[in-house]
């Protein structure tokens, strides 16, 4: 038997409340090839209680899936799962184990690190077939022969009850190269970018209607959701019957209106787009592939068909002045987005702009939690800017978007989030 962790604890505002697909996914594989798996999800089960199960239970395997912004917990959740089940042998994968491998391997408590993928290789791994410390992960190169997430593992009523959103993925790899996530992505899926087939989507979503029903927003997580057109008409036509909303991410460059009257009359109601920044020289220097014109066309061809757009910002690169964040202002009073997001910058282990920073020496980061981008207010040192101006500049967009369109944040927000958090939401939005 396998039991799989998940070590995010609850933080609500700040570490989001989607549900995990990783863990779900390995969790669907192991056992559709015969292995016994249960699933601890540390985001609803406290650590006394996790460490009572792992005593109880006495799994032969415990896997973790850590991404570098809950390192911290799951370093924690290794040494707990040690101490409770010494006999146990602990698997580690996710993005934390692939970029940061070296110092995972000085923990002793860890017996084998997943770098990549890990469906195939902790399959493996838990028949004893790999016997090594450190596995590569071998890609799944078609993706429609992985099974559905098991998400009866979760605890999905407690995420439906915060969230109004169902979450789906269906690719992996990313064919741009984006200085905040490169080459780490490329480490993690690869060069190519998979796709499932419209028809296997379509099947899981059948699938979700039959058990939780589709009283919520499907979100598709992939961060480049429109780039593949003939995909993009193929999948629209084939959801088109089903009559259920959805959410994606996409690019600007990757969207027009063809596509989105396309989405629209598929269900599309809302679109995420990495904006980033209203200054061309900040998004060269992220090499973000897009222009300021670009962003305006997207916004208004997406307000012109009445689906909802929400515009993620990224402030405090390395090389940004007051006035690079003074254009940003003036972008999101321009696009008006329903909603946004203002991320501090932040140089991701393995990622170009952590090689910059290192180069620079200008990294302002003590600890795993300060790579959480919603928590470290400070984490490049700047040479134009404050931790102060920071603050003030996100409060300033944040009030850019409030000033244009108030109205439709609320109503963005409600379609998102049930009542309880849609109150915390605009709590912190008024403030």
């Amino acid at each position: 038997m396998i039991t799989l962790v998940y070590p995010r604890t609850p933080n609500l505002l700040e570490d989001g409340i989607s549900c995990p697909l990783g863990v779900q996914y390995l969790a669907s594989y192991l056992e559709i090839n015969g292995i016994k798996t249960n699933l601890i999800d540390l985001t609803f089960t406290s650590w006394k209680e996790y460490e009572r199960k792992l005593i109880e239970s006495k799994p032969e395997f415990i896997g973790f899936s850590i991404q570098t912004p809950i390192a911290e917990q799951g370093l924690k959740a290794i040494e707990i799962a040690k101490k409770a089940s010494p006999k146990s042998k602990l698997i580690v994968g996710g993005a934390h184990a692939t970029v940061a491998t070296n110092s995972l391997l000085k923990n002793k408590n860890i017996d084998f690190i997943v770098i990549g993928e890990g469906e195939k290789t902790i399959l493996k791994i838990v028949k004893r077939i790999i016997k090594n410390r450190i596995s590569f992960g071998e890609r799944v190169e078609n993706l429609d022969e992985l099974p559905f997430p098991k998400r009866d593992l979760m605890n999905y009523q407690k995420y439906i009850k915060m969230s109004s959103s169902m979450e789906i993925m269906v690719s992996r790899g990313c064919p741009y190269n984006c200085m905040f996530c490169q080459p780490t992505q490329r480490k993690l899926f690869g060069n190519k970018v998979r796709i499932r087939n419209p028809e296997n989507v379509i099947e899981e979503i059948k699938n979700i209607i039959d058990v939780y029903g589709k009283n919520f927003i499907f979100y598709f997580l992939d961060d480049t959701f429109t780039w593949n057109e003939k995909w993009l008409e193929k999948f629209c036509k084939s959801i088109k019957h089903l009559k259920i909303n959805w959410k994606c991410s996409t690019r600007v460059n990757v969207i027009d209106e063809k596509k989105l009257r396309i989405m629209k009359g598929a269900g599309c109601v809302f679109i995420n787009y990495g904006v980033e920044s209203g200054s061309q020289k900040i998004l060269n220097f992220m090499r973000k592939g897009i222009t300021i014109n670009q962003i305006k066309e997207a916004f208004k061809l997406t307000h012109k068909l009445g689906i909802l757009c929400h515009a993620f910002i990224m402030i405090g690169t390395p090389t940004e002045t007051k006035e690079d964040l003074e254009m940003t202002v003036k972008l999101i009073k321009e696009i008006h987005p329903d909603g946004v997001q203002v991320s501090i910058t932040t140089p991701l282990i393995g990622t170009d702009l952590e090689k910059y920073c290192l180069e620079k020496r200008i990294i302002n980061i003590k600890n795993l939690s300060d790579y959480h981008y919603c928590k470290n207010d400070y984490p490049i040192k700047l040479e134009n800017l404050t931790k102060e101006d920071l603050s003030f500049y996100k409060q300033k967009i944040f009030n850019a978007v409030n000033s244009v369109k108030y109205k439709n944040y609320v109503k963005y927000i409600k379609l998102l989030y049930k009542p309880q958090v849609f109150l915390l939401y605009l709590k912190l939005y008024l403030n």
